[in-house]
């Protein structure tokens, strides 16, 4: 199989669940039962439902397609609520944070009990969905602009002769270490500061463990959950668990993964990192979840490496960098 690198931004929506109750049959005959069929087409018309989902290219923002939306529903993006910018009953807009390619779980849930729970990816190929379409036709060539003024001429300078090779100085002294470091509550350091993010997106911090190094999203309350799926070689995710890895060949950081804000366990793809292919997937460290690999996106041959458990009890929140 040809390596593939895989490009950001594709987003997928899987296992979207539509629920679109059928009025009942009426007879002809009662303009009575034609307002009460008509009655119920129009609620069948604003089922709560899930039609698509896509990410606005000027503003970045999460996109929801359906029908029944309502105020006052609530976006989770791996288990995090993230903030609601508008709603109307065909359309969600919903404000992201940084998000490193992977793929997230998404539920949207509606105050009087009604959800739906799919799945997006973002930067990574492979998965159905509405990803991004082919390059469209060429636009026709627009119009020559003025020509704009001559600049003057500047004159030109004479060359001056070789001066002959200075004496070596002598050694500086050394220089400070590059870099902030980011330490946990307890003093004890989480790793040096890559990127310091924004007001409501993480700071993306490198760490290496068992020669390998990782970048985790964090924040100062600890690190920002986010992950792949566990990928299992069998039918009931009773082999070990592998995780993909963002681009082929394997990138210089991989992404440290937790499941939940405050969780002590981080996951990350391990070496000897190898292309294979899986049969059934599963949320990291919970096999009790397993599903079929068929048709979810991830039943192709990709990169993977075993997965590795990083202890992160030793390195409580809160962070600060220093």
């Amino acid at each position: 199989m040809t390596s593939k690198t895989r490009f950001p931004v594709l987003l997928c929506a899987v296992a979207a669940q539509f629920i679109v109750p059928h009025p009942a049959a009426a007879q002809i005959g009662s303009l009575a039962l034609a307002a009460k069929a008509a009655a119920a087409q129009s609620a069948a018309a604003q089922a709560f439902g899930v039609s698509s989902s896509r990410i606005d290219p000027v503003t970045g923002e999460l996109v929801i397609v359906g029908t029944g939306f309502k105020a006052g529903l609530d976006v989770i993006v791996n288990g995090a609520r993230v903030p609601v910018l508008s709603v109307q009953s065909h359309e969600v807009r919903a404000a992201l944070p940084t998000l490193l390619p992977g793929t997230y779980r998404v539920a949207l849930e509606q105050r009087r009990g009604e959800s739906h729970r799919f799945v997006v990816t973002i930067g990574i190929g492979g998965g159905g969905g509405t990803g991004t379409g082919p390059q469209g036709p060429q636009g026709p060539q627009g119009p020559m602009g003025p020509i704009g003024p001559m600049g003057l001429t500047g004159a030109a300078g004479v060359a001056g002769a070789r001066g002959p090779q200075g004496v070596p100085g002598p050694v500086g002294p050394a220089g400070a270490s590059a870099g902030l470091t980011v330490y946990a509550a307890n003093g004890n350091p989480l790793g040096t500061l890559l990127d310091f993010g924004g007001s409501s997106q993480p700071a993306l911090v490198a760490l290496q463990d068992n020669g390998i190094w990782l970048a985790a999203a964090v924040n100062p309350d600890g690190i920002v959950p986010m992950s792949f799926y566990a990928l299992y070689a069998d039918d009931a995710c009773a082999t070990p668990p592998f995780l993909p890895l963002d681009t082929n060949p394997a990138p210089f950081f991989r992404l440290l993964q937790t499941v939940n804000p405050g969780d002590t366990s981080a996951y990350y793809a391990g070496n000897p990192a190898l292309v294979q292919g899986f049969r059934s997937i599963a949320v990291i460290d919970r096999p009790n979840t397993c599903q079929p690999a068929l048709g979810s996106g991830w039943d192709t041959p990709l990169l993977a490496g075993p997965m590795r458990r990083l202890d992160l009890s030793t390195r409580p929140a809160p962070y600060v960098v220093q």
